[in-house]
């Protein structure tokens, strides 16, 4: 008998063996719509890395919306910034400002950061690592936060300004503000769209 951790081993790995041995998506997209959600991941990862087409690109651009589970919307977000980052810019804004999870709207910013720069790919995580725990893009990135990054990724004290300035741009709020006043209308941002 499997101990659990041997069981998600083998749900995590079941996806790619079966992408290896199948000629056809059919399976593998069944594989991203039904069991746990670390088999749905790795199933979703499996179909991006052999069938990186259109239809490939659609389906994971719906599981990254309607998926119930955070890690499995957030692993299709992933997908999409590795494999197709130009064509699902605005997918992940509209992740960044509609989904209910404020981890995945942080994984949506690392993403949507990802297309603009280093900064902005490291700016969302706490760690300064580009991967989570990440911070909720609706609330105000503090000044401290910003100068860590800014040193982290090598940005020197005198540009920090300019980059804060162009990031806030390309995001369309003013990520010293947060994006939740640029939803609500209260500063100048809310007339942008990302």
């Amino acid at each position: 008998m499997l101990n659990w951790d041997e069981f998600t081993i083998v749900q995590e790995w079941w996806p790619p063996f079966c992408a290896a041995v199948l000629e056809a998506s059919a399976a593998i997209i069944k594989l991203c719509t039904i069991g746990v959600p670390v088999q749905r991941s790795s199933a979703i990862r499996s179909l991006a890395d052999k069938w990186p087409d259109e239809t490939t690109r659609t389906f994971l651009t719906q599981r990254a919306v309607d998926d119930e589970h955070e890690n499995t919307r957030s692993a299709a977000l992933r997908v999409l910034a590795d494999k197709w980052p130009d064509e699902t810019r605005g997918l992940f804004s509209q992740r960044v400002l509609q989904d209910p999870d404020k981890r995945q709207r942080g994984a949506a910013w690392t993403g949507l950061g990802k297309l603009h720069s280093e900064f902005g790919r490291v700016l969302p995580t706490r760690d300064l690592d580009g991967v989570g725990p990440y911070l909720d893009p609706l609330e105000p990135v503090s000044q401290d936060h910003i100068e860590s990054t800014a040193k982290k990724v090598g940005i020197r004290s005198e540009d920090i300004d300019a980059q804060v300035a162009a990031l806030s741009d390309y995001f369309g709020w003013d990520i010293t503000v947060g994006a939740k006043a640029a939803i609500d209308g209260s500063t100048p941002a809310a007339q942008a769209t990302p």
